[in-house]
C-alpha cells in the first residue's frame, strides 16, 4: 500500500510480475520511465516473457493508483505493452486506476493505455473498473493499439515521433 506520492525522475523502472493486491491508496507514482527488459518468470507456469508496463504481468488486483507522465520505450521483443500492466492475466482486476504519458511500442506488438492485452480462459478473465488512460502511442510498425481499457483489434500505420519531439527521459511525457 502506498502512503505518499512517489517521484521517480531519473529511475529506470524494472517491470515485475504481480500477484496479490497492490493498493495505491489514492496516491500517484510520477515520472515512471521504462526501457529495460520486461519481466520473465517461468517459475509460476505463466508464459509472461513479453509483457512490458509498470507491472510486466498480473493476475492480482491493482487499485487506487495513478501513474503520471509514464514513458515506456518498449524493448524490441516486448509484445504486450500497457501503462499499468503489459499482460492482464486471468483474474487480474484493475480498479480506480488512471495513467497518463506516452508509449513507444515495439514492432508487431499490442499496446494499450491500461493494459497491453487481456487474457481469458475457462478459469476466469481480467476486468477493468472505474479506470482511465490518457496515453499517446507511437508504433514502429504493424502495431495493434487501442485506448482504455484494452487494445482494439486494428492495425495502425508505421509512425515515429514528430521531428523535434523532446527526449522523454529528460522531461517526462508532457514537455
Amino acid at each position: 500500500i502506498l502512503m505518499q506520492d512517489i517521484y521517480m525522475r531519473g529511475c529506470n523502472w524494472q517491470p515485475k510480475l504481480h500477484y496479490g493486491t497492490f493498493d495505491g491508496n489514492g496516491y500517484s507514482i510520477i515520472n515512471v520511465y521504462i526501457s529495460t527488459n520486461y519481466y520473465r518468470d517461468f517459475n509460476y507456469g505463466y508464459s509472461v516473457n513479453d509483457g512490458c508496463g509498470f507491472f510486466g504481468a498480473s493476475n492480482g488486483t491493482i487499485k487506487n493508483l495513478t501513474l503520471e507522465n509514464i514513458v515506456i520505450e518498449a524493448p524490441n521483443d516486448a509484445k504486450n505493452i500497457g501503462g499499468i500492466v503489459g499482460q492482464a492475466l486471468e483474474d487480474c482486476i484493475i480498479e480506480n486506476c488512471h495513467v497518463s504519458g506516452v508509449i513507444y511500442a515495439s514492432e508487431n506488438s499490442y499496446a494499450g493505455g491500461l493494459a497491453g492485452i487481456s487474457e481469458m480462459s475457462y478459469h476466469g478473465s481480467s476486468d477493468v473498473k472505474y479506470s482511465s488512460s490518457e496515453i499517446t502511442i507511437f508504433c514502429k510498425s504493424n502495431c495493434t493499439a487501442g485506448g482504455s481499457p484494452f487494445p482494439r483489434r486494428r492495425r495502425l500505420p508505421q509512425r515515429s515521433a514528430p521531428a523535434g519531439f523532446p527526449d522523454p527521459r529528460l522531461c517526462g511525457a508532457h514537455c
